[in-house]
């Protein structure tokens, strides 16, 4: 956390605590309930990927190369 000395000269303790409190709220609330779904999510995916992949044995193929390539963009964009 980087803020200047003065603004905890003029904010109130509370109105500090109060922030710090609703955003701890909040996490508590939604993340796990995200996570929860991403996780719900994932696995539907994963399982669509398995049931495509067995049906159709070139989609594994392409399914290989639009994630190579995919991960390259990815690590390309990340680095700049």
């Amino acid at each position: 956390m980087q803020a200047p000395f003065l603004f905890f000269l003029r904010t109130p303790v509370g109105d500090v605590l109060a922030s710090f409190a609703k955003d701890q709220s909040t996490l508590d609330e939604t993340l796990p309930d995200t996570l929860h779904m991403t996780g719900i999510y994932l696995i539907v995916m994963i399982t669509a990927l398995i049931i495509v992949i067995v049906s159709i044995h070139y989609y594994a193929a392409v399914a290989v190369g639009l994630a190579v390539a995919f991960f390259t963009m990815l690590v390309r964009i990340m680095c700049t």
